[in-house]
């Protein structure tokens, strides 16, 4: 059995994990999307899909984890989301999901790293082309363990 992604009224074959979070990076998928997993045989809201794919990584914006110690850097990582300008969302509801997608996305490429930190995290919102929006996260990928209680 396949995965199922539900948007709207409409069901989406999906092969496998790879492609769903694909849709997600384009912004296909919505934050209220539901999707069946064939693992679970439940239907999971995209928080629940995430939180499935591995544990959460920590994002900062400061090159530094506060209470926790860094062992390793990985490397420069990055996680995007595009979309057309949709007439029935706002700007500012567009750049909402766009912003998560590009934070989700950059998590899970940094588990797909072997990190559990992204350090020095910025985000940036361009346009280009008539009504194409995109945003961009990107950082560096760490591993950190929290520092023993003083």
């Amino acid at each position: 059995m396949d995965w199922i992604v539900k948007i709207g009224d409409a069901e989406y074959p999906a092969q496998n994990e790879d492609m769903i979070l694909e849709w997600i990076r384009l912004n296909r998928i919505t934050p209220e999307s539901t999707i069946f997993s064939p693992h679970n045989k439940a239907w999971l809201t995209v928080l629940q899909f995430a939180e499935a794919l591995g544990p959460a990584v920590m994002l900062s914006t400061t090159p530094s984890l506060e209470g926790f110690r860094i062992l390793q850097y990985l490397g420069v990582e990055a996680g995007e989301s595009d979309a057309l300008a949709l007439v029935f969302m706002s700007t500012a509801e567009q750049m909402l999901s766009m912003r998560q997608t590009a934070l989700f996305v950059l998590q899970q490429r940094a588990i797909l790293r072997g990190g559990n930190a992204v350090v020095g995290v910025e985000l940036d919102f361009f346009h280009f082309r008539e009504a194409h929006l995109c945003a961009h996260a990107y950082g560096t990928v760490v591993v950190a363990e929290k520092l023993p209680q003083s």
